[in-house]
């Protein structure tokens, strides 16, 4: 524009053969013409960026919304260097892009069953937990489901994981104390981490290019009433009648066929300390393209009597 404005009030000098000859200045229309084609150009280069960027954060946004692809084979050689416990050698295992895709795929299996019990006809995803510090944790789409989906620790206290799990817990408890978990091991597992464990060893212990998952139930008083005395602050008949909740649901889940989808019996426990309701289903071959329906069916058989004690529980509406 500026230009423009010196040619019309001076116009141009050109020399021809060392004569110099005045040329009058360019018409002004023409000038008048590009610089409008050159801002409007400007102008629509401006709105294709912007909405380039729009288009690419909502492509982003909706591919990050994207239930992760993951089948059998994807997870071959893919083997924690201790499969027996918790241990720095397994970092690199816990590192790996596996570890948390194995969590979101798992998560999604929980959503699957909740979104009916919600009634939701759309399965998001789950936006999953891993430190709990709150007195009550978000609830799955605020208060449409009382409770939350939390993936486990790659490193529990300073030393990586040797399994993978993910948990659903009502809303005012801490997902170790009270949960609905699928568990996942590894080559070399025998899925038993810890010495005074009730739970059974896994024999034979998980062999190459193979996995097994556990579906289950766990509830210890001693870890509610602790989170409770330092978060919740109920009273502690309210803490012994959510146990008690938990206890009648195991009840009711021994009354399952569970042979649909597992061809081992479940491990069931109770005491007044510890609950356990715990099921191995078949093991999965990670030379397989496409993954066992147990675990399908087995959470379709549990999930609505497990959410339903677990809405008791979050909402309160169990008197001591």
């Amino acid at each position: 524009m500026v230009l423009w404005m010196l040619e019309m009030k001076v116009g141009f000098t050109n020399k021809i053969d060392d004569h110099e000859v005045k040329c009058l200045p360019r018409p002004r229309v023409n000038t008048l013409f590009l610089g409008a084609y050159l801002y409007i150009y400007e102008l629509k280069w401006a709105l294709w960026k912007f909405n380039a960027h729009r288009y690419i954060n909502m492509y982003i946004q909706l591919r990050n919304r994207m239930v992760v692809k993951l089948y059998p084979t994807d997870l071959k050689g893919w083997v924690p260097a201790n499969p027996l416990g918790h241990d720095k050698k397994n970092e690199p295992w816990v590192e790996d892009i596996r570890f948390s895709q194995l969590a979101e795929f798992h998560s999604h299996h929980f959503m699957q069953n909740i979104a009916p019990w919600i009634g939701w006809t759309n399965i998001p995803l789950a936006d999953m937990k891993v430190a709990l510090h709150k007195r009550r944790q978000d609830g799955i789409a605020d208060r449409a489901g009382p409770f939350y989906v939390r993936e486990s620790p790659s490193k529990p206290n300073g030393f990586a994981s040797f399994k993978r799990y993910v948990q659903v817990a009502p809303w005012n408890y801490h997902a170790n104390s009270c949960q609905f978990y699928i568990e996942s091991f590894f080559e070399g597992a025998d899925a038993n981490d810890e010495p005074e464990s009730k739970k059974p060893y896994l024999d034979p212990v998980v062999q190459p290019n193979e996995m097994v998952i556990f579906l289950g139930i766990y509830c210890g008083r001693k870890e509610m009433l602790d989170w409770n005395a330092e978060v919740m602050k109920l009273e502690e008949d309210v803490v012994y009648a959510h146990h008690d909740r938990i206890n009648e649901l195991i009840y009711e889940l021994k009354k399952i066929d569970c042979s649909k989808f597992s061809s081992n019996p479940p491990f069931v426990h109770t005491d007044d300390d510890e609950l356990r309701f715990r099921i191995q289903l078949p093991r999965q071959s990670l030379n397989e393209e496409t993954w066992n329906k147990d675990l399908q069916l087995a959470l379709k058989e549990l999930s609505k009597l497990v959410l339903d004690a677990f809405a008791d529980i979050a909402l309160e509406r169990i008197s001591p």
